[in-house]
């Protein structure tokens, strides 16, 4: 089980929504669980790791500017702070750098613990044929360089992801 409470959220209604009896809803269940996913909602913010990134304040004091008496301008002085990012934008680039002819990304669950990311979870629909240890492997490595360019290298592990191929799909699966 996640605890990212809006995934428990639409899993807890989807499964009461199984026990409704509605005509033709297997017919339309995916057009509306991904209506549900598209609508727009608050994300929660991810730290991102700064130390990958070259911080070296002795050079940072030479740049500033100095006044008339040789005084360094305090407003122009390198201030150390916190940087975040959504996991509404992590989920985002992670769809759009997993899609290909081999397979195509049909959820995208992010473990937290607070602002740190955990683990993620790619549930896949894949091609008829295609390798699935390997197509798990590449998306294994695509999320995690994702995560390394958006959160740092300190969120970013092959072994931090989870690959469940969830369908096959004859054809090329960015097509359902």
């Amino acid at each position: 089980m996640t605890d990212d409470p809006v995934a428990a959220f639409f899993a807890r209604a989807g499964k009461i929504l199984e026990g409704v009896p509605e005509p033709d809803w297997d017919r339309i269940v995916d057009a509306v669980i991904d209506a549900v996913r598209r609508a727009p909602r608050g994300g929660w913010p991810l730290d991102v790791d700064m130390s990958d990134h070259d911080h070296d304040h002795d050079h940072a004091d030479d740049d500033r500017s100095t006044d008339d008496h040789g005084k360094k301008d305090s407003v122009a002085s390198v201030v150390d702070g916190a940087i975040a990012v959504s996991d509404l934008v992590l989920r985002g680039a992670l769809a759009r750098a997993l899609g290909d002819d081999s397979s195509v990304p049909r959820n995208i669950e992010l473990t937290l613990d607070g602002r740190h990311l955990e683990r993620i979870r790619v549930e896949l629909a894949a091609r008829y044929g295609a390798e699935l240890s390997d197509v798990a492997d590449k998306v294994r490595h695509v999320v995690a360089g994702v995560v390394e360019d958006i959160l740092g290298r300190s969120h970013a592990s092959v072994d931090d992801v989870d690959v469940v191929i969830t369908d096959v799909v004859e054809g090329d699966p960015r097509a359902d």
